[in-house]
């Protein structure tokens, strides 16, 4: 009888235990937990490169120079620069500009492409590099920096029936703007080479 219930008293124990480990295993696990630091640095990359994709998507609406579509593109150069970042224009036969501040850029950009006509900007090949990303115990980005260059096709409609191409790289700085995210905070566009073109009689 004292063996029966000496394995009866060891089964409750071992049933107390077994139910019990789960909890003090959850809060020791809680306490270890690793954020996957490559998905975040692969998802870092991503916003990056997309930086340059909305900066032409924005630099073509700024073209049109009226409406709200210039609107939308001023405003859409907000997001993708800091408030401090500079530009440039580099590269043999470029023309001398510079600017602080996206919207100093931007009426620098209205002024160059207004008289042109509709633009479209193509980017092609990018490449990030030196990305930093600094993480909180709780997986969630608070800083960091990159380099990021970016080819980039851009086609000008020109009123005397020809067009214009540009062909060049954007190279960049980037860092991580606290409650904003990504944002470039230096540009200089690097001139490869141009060539006008008349367009195709219909």
């Amino acid at each position: 009888m004292k063996n029966v219930k000496g394995v009866m008293a060891g089964i409750i124990l071992f049933v107390l235990v077994s139910f019990s480990a789960p909890i003090f295993m959850q809060r020791d696990v809680g306490a270890k937990i690793a954020c996957p630091a490559g998905l975040i640095e692969s998802a870092a990359r991503q916003d990056i490169e997309y930086l340059q994709r909305g900066y032409a998507k924005a630099t073509d609406l700024l073209g049109i120079t009226e409406g709200e579509t210039f609107n939308e593109g001023r405003e859409l150069y907000r997001t993708i620069f800091t408030a401090d970042a500079k530009f440039s224009v580099s590269g043999e036969g470029a023309p001398e500009m510079s600017a602080v501040g996206p919207d100093a850029w931007a009426d620098i950009v209205v002024e160059t492409l207004g008289p042109m006509g509709p633009t479209q900007h193509l980017t092609g090949t990018q490449r990030v590099t030196n990305l930093e990303v600094q993480i909180s115990a709780d997986c969630n980005v608070t800083g960091g920096s990159a380099g990021l260059e970016s080819y980039v096709q851009a086609w000008h409609d020109l009123p005397n029936n020809q067009i214009w191409m540009f062909m060049g790289s954007y190279v960049d700085e980037v860092v991580f703007v606290p409650g904003k995210g990504w944002q470039i905070s230096k540009m200089d566009l690097v001139r490869v080479t141009t060539e006008t073109r008349n367009k195709l009689s219909d």
